[in-house]
């Protein structure tokens, strides 16, 4: 099992990225997941303070990672939806696209691995945590 600090400390990188970014476009759907980004930033932090402390609160930790989750499935959605608007009006160069989506696919393999199970949470614990499209 690896460390969940190293991956949440990925993942605070990418959306970090993802939010330096921010707003290229401005509009509604942009706005949506700039939102969620931040919600996501805001759990990430959390996780992080949580790790720092001994011993931590593990329920605390269970209850950011559902959040962060979540939001990972609603800002991929909405960036999907703004991606598609912003090709349509030729409104963003194709490069940004592109490495925002990387961004969003790396973020996604790493709570993949997170879900097969890290030094806090087992295999077993984290199936609560993580939905199946993770697994």
């Amino acid at each position: 099992m690896d460390d969940l600090r190293s991956y949440v400390t990925d993942l605070d990188r990418n959306v970090d990225d993802l939010l330096s970014r921010l707003p290229i476009f401005d509009d509604a759907l942009e706005a949506r997941f700039h939102l969620v980004l931040k919600e996501k930033k805001a759990m990430i932090t959390t996780v992080l303070d949580e790790l720092a402390n001994e011993p931590s609160d593990d329920q605390k930790i269970k209850r950011c990672l559902k959040i962060i989750y979540r939001d990972d499935e609603v800002e991929k959605l909405n960036f999907q939806a703004w991606k598609r608007l912003c090709q349509q009006n030729q409104a963003v160069d194709a490069s940004v696209l592109e490495h925002m989506e990387q961004t969003f696919s790396h973020m996604k393999e790493v709570l993949e691995h997170v879900a097969e199970g890290t030094d806090h949470l087992s295999a077993r614990n984290i199936r609560y945590v993580a939905p199946a499209l993770y697994k």
